[in-house]
């Protein structure tokens, strides 16, 4: 069960009750969507929390499940969505991308899947994957490499799996360049990425920073 919390409004469209305002939530990945109804609590302190020039009545833009019991997602098929919002108020309706101000990465197993709900680009996701997939332990992948003026340059993706790196000293990398008769060891620099937070196919755990390259 999926339990969604959040704000949905138009700017300047009121909606003190229940009655003047409907939510739907939307799982959207190409060729395929869900939607689902969305429930309502009543929060007076919305209307003072997006105050702008006039005051506008939104407490009944916070959004939930219907009755709290949660959004069943056991029937959805594998894959990314993005996690859109449809909003109906005074005659007006619109779908916008779910945003959260805070970093979300989260998961959860059921059946024989594992659900992750994360945020990449302003974006919130819902992935859904099979259990029963193979999935990477390890990754490693020199991105690019050169030698100019003396000086060598690599950098890549090394990532293990349920090792987070998305702080700046959650990892140290080393280059370490060996021959028959010499070695050679090298401290080299972190990258942030946010493309990585999610590198595994299952989305577990958050490997931003797990892009190595040469200081400087």
């Amino acid at each position: 069960m999926l339990h969604p919390d959040g704000v949905g409004l138009i700017k300047g469209a009121e909606c003190k009750d229940y009655s003047q305002i409907k939510h739907k939530i939307l799982f959207v990945k190409k060729n395929k969507s869900y939607e689902f109804n969305l429930g309502k609590n009543l929060n007076s302190d919305l209307s003072y929390q997006f105050f702008e020039t006039t005051f506008c009545d939104y407490s009944a833009a916070r959004i939930t499940s219907i009755g709290q019991r949660g959004i069943d997602i056991s029937l959805m098929e594998d894959g990314d969505y993005i996690i859109k919002c449809e909003i109906a108020c005074a005659g007006i309706s619109l779908i916008k991308d779910m945003t959260s101000k805070k970093e979300i990465n989260t998961q959860s197993n059921f059946q024989d899947k594992i659900a992750s709900i994360y945020n990449l680009s302003d974006k919130i996701y819902l992935s859904i994957n099979s259990l029963n997939r193979p999935i990477l332990h390890k990754i490693f992948e020199i991105k690019n490499k050169w030698i100019k003026d003396n000086k060598l340059h690599y950098e890549g993706i090394f990532a293990l799996k349920g090792v987070d790196i998305k702080d700046w000293g959650d990892a140290t990398y080393y280059l370490y360049l060996i021959s028959n008769d010499a070695s050679y060891l090298e401290k080299i620099g972190l990258s942030n990425k946010d493309e990585l937070k999610t590198v595994f196919p299952d989305h577990y755990g958050n490997y931003q920073k797990a892009y190595f390259c040469s200081i400087g």
